[in-house]
Order: C-alpha cells, then structure tokens, then sequence
C-alpha cells in the first residue's frame, strides 16, 4: 500500500479555486485502479501523471502557496 501525505498552503483569496480543484482531483482519482481510499491528499509526483492531475497541477499554479509532500510504503506482517 502506498500512502502519501502532505500539505498544501493557499494564497489568500484562493479558497475556494483551490477547494474545487481538490473536490475535482479527489473524485477522479477514486476511480482509478487499486484506489481504496481517497482523502484529499496529494499524489502530484507521478512521474506519468493521468489527465486529471496534470489538470490538477495547473488550477493550482496560481493558487499554491507552498506544498510538503512524503511518499509511504505500507505493509502488513502476517
């Protein structure tokens, strides 16, 4: 499992762009395979990114402040 965790700082007066591109990226990414789970974090590393990140990443060009990003393996011991 891969978790990904971090945190996203907006300009002032970008709330709610901002919001509507998570709220965007958030619902596409559900749909991807072997997505389990989607709370709004951010997966913008992907070195191939699908179309709606890469959407993602340009309606927050003017909007992000400053983003802390940590990837994670997770794995359960039988």
């Amino acid at each position: 499992m891969i978790v990904v965790a971090g945190d996203i700082v907006v300009n002032e007066g970008t709330r709610e762009q901002a919001i509507a591109a998570m709220i965007a990226v958030a619902h596409a990414t559900q749909q991807e395979a072997g997505c389990i789970r989607y709370n709004f974090f951010a997966h913008l590393s992907a070195d191939n990114p699908p179309a709606h990140m890469v959407a993602f990443r340009v309606a927050n060009e003017g909007v992000r402040k400053s983003s802390n990003v940590k990837f994670m393996t997770a794995s359960i011991n039988p």
